[in-house]
């Protein structure tokens, strides 16, 4: 872990102009900045060092490997005195910080660093791609204007590219969640109810040893699978309903994020011909992406797909998500955003039709960016044939 620690923390600084400091304060980026889960420390991030605050009562459970690559600071009384001198050794006018910031945490930095700058507007992925932002070009290349809106979103943008150690966690978190999705499948019967499916998801994760589950489990039944972020409730299924289930499990603090509908009983035909259309997007996204494609060019591609079978009218979402630490990161697979997707990132693709007539239907696959395109993580299948449950 601390050589990856190591890796990100040169890989931020590499971002980082003279005059710049990063802090990283959210519990997903303390992770992945120190390999600790927890919200209880703040880090500043130079060009060249590397500081951890805590308070008194979390100072002493720093670890020991942290001491070789963070020099601890008390966040007592003469704190503000510490970051003042630091602020002047390392000549910091300006710090940068994760756009996920809460505001109490963001309100106490700004008084810790009280004659310092900090840059609160984000760069678009655009623009961030315009200034080469993953290609070890020198800051100093580029207009000290740009600079500033460049690092804030590289905080936050770095996190996409993900190395060995991520990719096989994100991989055994995915294994998990098809497991998971595989013993729902079969619990899936004429009279259970949404909310005793999404009980059985969060027993079976436990059960595995998750740290926890992504995000509540969508379960959704008939009707109810129009609402893409339905909340489970006490409906029971009736044959010939639709059953959709979104699920994802949080495995060494990284997420996983699936989604399958099943058809019951005999399905009408329209179900049965909007399942193919959602099927025939998911499979013509997955063949079309690869490194340097622009995300919004995968949503019109989704969206073509829809419009070509006249069901363009019922996607009323994003394509799809980036997906590690939390359950949604960048970039997102929607008409406004242009980021290019890059190697080494993982993503997930979900096309969805819904309808308050007969429901909704949506399949979610993760999938990894290499240099032969979208390699596909999920074993689960995504035909119909998986996806009928004739029997009930």
């Amino acid at each position: 872990m601390s050589s990856n620690v190591i890796k990100r923390i040169k890989k931020l600084q590499n971002f980082l102009s003279f005059g710049c400091a990063a802090i990283i304060s959210s519990q997903e980026g303390i992770y992945y900045y120190t390999g600790i889960y927890s919200d209880e420390f703040i880090a500043l991030i130079t060009r060249n060092k590397a500081f951890i605050f805590a308070d008194k009562r979390s100072f002493e459970s720093i670890p020991h490997f942290l001491h070789r690559i963070y020099k601890p600071i008390l966040l007592d009384f003469k704190a503000k005195d510490v970051a003042e001198r630091i602020s002047a050794v390392h000549n910091i006018k300006h710090i940068t910080f994760e756009s996920s910031v809460q505001y109490a945490k963001l309100k106490r930095l700004k008084k810790l660093f009280a004659r310092v700058r900090f840059r609160e507007k984000l760069f678009q992925m655009e623009q961030l791609d315009r200034l080469k932002a993953f290609k070890n070009v020198p800051c100093g290349t580029f207009l000290n204007d740009e600079l500033l809106q460049y690092e804030v979103a590289a905080i936050d943008h770095l996190r996409r590219i993900k190395d060995g150690g991520e990719i096989k966690i994100m991989k055994r978190s995915l294994v998990i969640a098809e497991e998971i999705m595989h013993a729902i499948r079969q619990k899936i019967k004429e009279g259970v109810s949404e909310v005793e499916i999404a009980l059985e998801i969060r027993q079976i994760a436990l059960a595995f040893g998750c740290q926890d589950l992504s995000f509540p489990p969508i379960v959704a039944f008939g009707r109810n699978s129009s609402v893409p972020h339905h909340l489970a409730t006490r409906k029971r299924l009736k044959s010939g309903e639709i059953a959709l289930i979104d699920l994802g499990v949080k495995w060494k603090g990284y997420c996983s994020d699936i989604t399958r509908t099943f058809l019951t009983g005999t399905p009408s035909s329209i179900i049965v011909q909007n399942y193919h259309s959602v099927s025939s997007a998911l499979q013509k996204a997955l063949n079309f992406m690869q490194s340097g494609i622009r995300t919004d060019k995968i949503y019109a591609l989704v969206n073509q797909a829809f419009r070509e079978h006249g069901v363009a009218e019922l996607f009323t979402h994003a394509a799809g998500h980036g997906i590690g630490l939390n359950i949604h990161e960048s970039p997102s697979f929607s008409p406004k955003d242009r980021h290019r997707l890059y190697r080494n990132e993982i993503l997930t693709i979900e096309p969805g039709l819904y309808s308050q007539t007969w429901g909704g239907i949506r399949l979610e696959n993760m999938v990894m960016i290499t240099q032969n395109g979208a390699l596909v993580l999920n074993k689960l299948p995504t035909d119909i044939q998986f996806a009928s449950l004739r029997h009930i």
